[in-house]
C-alpha cells in the first residue's frame, strides 16, 4: 500500500511539474514559432489506442513466447489532461524439454481499469510526450497440466511514453517503461496466497507501439 501511495505521489509531482513549466513557457514564449502549432488536443478530444506486444525467448531446454493486446480510450478534459480506461489481454507460455520430461507451463491474464494521462507541449508540430498512470484490476490463471491456480491482481503503475501525430485523425503512438506497484491474491483449491511486487521496467522488453486514432481534435 506505501507502494501504491508512492507511485500516484511520484505522477501527481509530475503533472504539478509539468503544468508550471508548461505556463512558465507559455509566459515567455509564443506559439507563433511553431513551438506548440500541432497540438491536436483540446477539451473533449476523444483518443482510442490499440497496442500489440509480442515477445519469444528460447534456450537449450526451455522455449518462452508472450503476447499482449491491449486497447484505452481517453478523453481530454482540458489541453493538459485525460481521464479513461484501459484493458488488455495477456498469454505467456513456457515449455521446458530434458530428454523425454515435457512441462507446458501457461499465464493468461485480463485487465481492466481507470486511466489517467498528463499531456505535454508538442515539438516540432507533430511530437508530444506524455505520463500516464494506470490502475489495472487483472484475473486469470497460471500453471502447468491440472496444476492450475486462479489469481486476482490489484496494480498501479505509470509510464512515459510520445506520441507522433501523422494527421488530424491518426497517430503513433510508444510507451518506454512502466514503474509499477502489483498486489497478487492466488487460490489454488483451499490455499490461497497474497504477494507484493514493486518493478521499474527501462528495459526494450517492455517497450509497447500502438495506434491512436483522434475524435473532436484540433
Amino acid at each position: 500500500m506505501k507502494n501504491t501511495f508512492l507511485i500516484i505521489l511520484i505522477f501527481c509531482a509530475a503533472l504539478s511539474s509539468a503544468q508550471n513549466v508548461s505556463s512558465g513557457s507559455n509566459a515567455q514564449q509564443d506559439d507563433s514559432l511553431g513551438e506548440n502549432s500541432g497540438n491536436r488536443i483540446r477539451k473533449g478530444t476523444l483518443l482510442t489506442n490499440g497496442n500489440l506486444h509480442y515477445r519469444r525467448l528460447n534456450s537449450d531446454l526451455t522455449k518462452f513466447s508472450s503476447a499482449y493486446i491491449g486497447v484505452s480510450a481517453l478523453v481530454a478534459l482540458s489541453p493538459r489532461f485525460g481521464i479513461g480506461f484501459t484493458a488488455g489481454y495477456r498469454s505467456e507460455n513456457t515449455k521446458f524439454e530434458s530428454g523425454s520430461l515435457t512441462v507446458n507451463s501457461t499465464f493468461n491474464n485480463f485487465s481492466i481499469g481507470p486511466a489517467f494521462r498528463a499531456f505535454g507541449r508538442t515539438y516540432w508540430g507533430w511530437l508530444q510526450p506524455f505520463g500516464q498512470m494506470d490502475i489495472p484490476i487483472g484475473f486469470g490463471k497460471s500453471g502447468s497440466g491440472q496444476g492450475k491456480t486462479k489469481f486476482s491482481s490489484f496494480g498501479v503503475g505509470i509510464r512515459p511514453g510520445l506520441t507522433a501525430f501523422i494527421s488530424k485523425r491518426l497517430a503513433l503512438e510508444t510507451s518506454l517503461g512502466m514503474i509499477e506497484y502489483v498486489s497478487t491474491m492466488s487460490s489454488s483449491g483451499p490455499l490461497e496466497s497474497q504477494t507484493s511486487n514493486f518493478n521499474i521496467g527501462l528495459g526494450f522488453n517492455n517497450v509497447q507501439f500502438g495506434l491512436v486514432f483522434l475524435f473532436n481534435s484540433l
